[in-house]
C-alpha cells in the first residue's frame, strides 16, 4: 500500500484509511518502499507542498507538454495523471474543494454527491476528523456522535464575537463589518496580524464566531461549524450543506444574504435566549463510515 499527495503532517502509519482496512476489512498492510508498485495507492490533492516544488514543476511545464498537463492537473484539479499511479488500484481523496477527477482513479472520496455507479463517496473532511477520534470504527456511531446530535446544557456567554482567518476576502470582511454593528468583534490570525496558539481555547471566551467556508459549492462543508459549536459559541456561517447534516437552529446561516437581510436576522436573534440556542445539537443526523468501507472493499475486489 502507498499514500501520495497528502498534507505534510499526514501520518502514513496512523490514519483513518489504514484503520478502515485493518479494523473493518481485517487486512494486513505493508507500506511499499519508494519506487515500488503497491496493490493500492490512496492519493490526495497536495502534490506540490512547497513553493520550490511548485516553481520547478511550473518551469518544467513550459518546456515539456507532459509536465504541462501534470502541472495543470495537480495545481488546478488536485490530481496527477493516471500513468503516474504508483499502485495497481488507486483511490483519490480530497479534504479540499476539488471536483471529482473522473477517469484518474478507481474510487473517489470527497465533497461531491455520492454516485455508486462512478465509485464516488461523499465523505467531507469533518467526517474524516470525527472518525479519526473514534476508539473503534466498529462501535455504534449513535453512541459516539451522541454529543453532536443531542441537546447539551445551555451555555451563557458575553455578546461578543471572534473570527480566525489567514486571509480576508471581500465577503468575509463584509460579514465582519456588519457584525461590528451588533457585537464586539475580535479578529485573530494571519489576516489581522494577531496570532494565537489555540483557536479552540480562545473561542471559548466568545458568544459568537464568524466561520464562513472558503468557497460556496454544494456539499463543501469543512470542520468550521463543528469546531465553533464545540467551543460553545454560536457559529456565524456561510456554506451549502446540500446533504443536510447540520441543524440550522444551532447556527446563523448568512449564505448569499444582503446587508438588510443580515441585519434583520441579527436584530431578531439578539432578542432571543442565546444560551438556549447554544444548547441545540449541531448535527441532525450522524455520519456513516460504511460507504468508505464499501468503496475500499469494492476497489480491492
Amino acid at each position: 500500500m502507498s499514500f501520495t499527495g497528502f498534507w505534510p503532517s499526514f501520518d502514513v502509519n496512523n490514519n483513518l484509511f489504514r484503520r478502515v482496512i485493518e479494523d473493518c476489512l481485517e487486512l494486513r498492510i505493508r507500506l511499499v518502499s519508494k519506487g515500488e508498485k503497491s496493490d493500492l495507492e490512496i492519493t490526495s490533492v497536495f502534490h506540490m507542498n512547497s513553493v520550490f516544488e511548485r516553481g520547478s514543476k511550473y518551469l518544467y511545464s513550459k518546456i515539456s507538454k507532459n509536465f504541462q498537463v501534470e502541472f495543470e492537473n495537480a495545481s488546478r484539479y488536485g490530481f496527477v495523471a493516471r500513468e503516474k499511479c504508483s499502485g495497481n488500484k488507486r483511490i483519490w481523496y480530497s479534504g479540499e474543494n476539488f471536483r471529482t477527477p473522473y477517469g484518474s482513479a478507481d474510487g473517489y472520496i470527497g465533497f461531491d454527491k455520492s454516485d455508486p455507479a462512478q465509485n464516488v463517496v461523499y465523505f467531507p473532511h469533518w467526517m474524516y476528523r470525527l472518525y479519526s477520534q473514534k476508539n473503534s470504527l466498529t462501535e455504534s456511531q449513535e453512541v459516539h456522535f451522541r454529543s453532536l446530535t443531542n441537546h447539551r446544557d445551555p451555555i451563557e456567554r458575553e455578546r461578543n464575537c471572534c473570527i480566525f482567518s489567514s486571509s480576508l476576502d471581500p465577503r468575509r470582511k463584509f460579514i465582519v463589518d456588519i457584525m461590528k454593528h451588533f457585537l464586539d468583534v475580535q479578529m485573530y490570525g494571519k489576516a489581522f496580524g494577531n496570532f494565537v496558539e489555540s483557536k479552540s481555547e480562545v473561542a471559548k471566551d466568545f458568544g459568537f464566531q464568524i466561520c464562513p467556508e472558503n468557497s460556496l459549492y454544494p456539499g463543501y462543508v469543512t470542520e468550521k461549524l463543528i469546531e465553533s459549536w464545540e467551543s460553545g459559541n454560536i457559529p456565524i456561517w456561510e456554506g451549502i450543506d446540500s446533504q443536510e447534516y447540520f441543524n440550522k437552529d444551532a447556527f446563523i446561516d448568512l449564505t448569499s444574504l444582503t446587508t438588510m437581510e443580515i441585519m434583520e436576522i441579527m436584530e431578531m436573534l439578539l432578542k432571543k435566549n442565546l444560551s438556549e440556542i447554544r444548547s441545540k445539537p449541531i448535527l441532525q443526523k450522524s455520519p456513516d463510515i460504511a460507504p468508505v468501507v464499501n468503496l475500499i472493499k469494492s476497489v480491492l475486489g
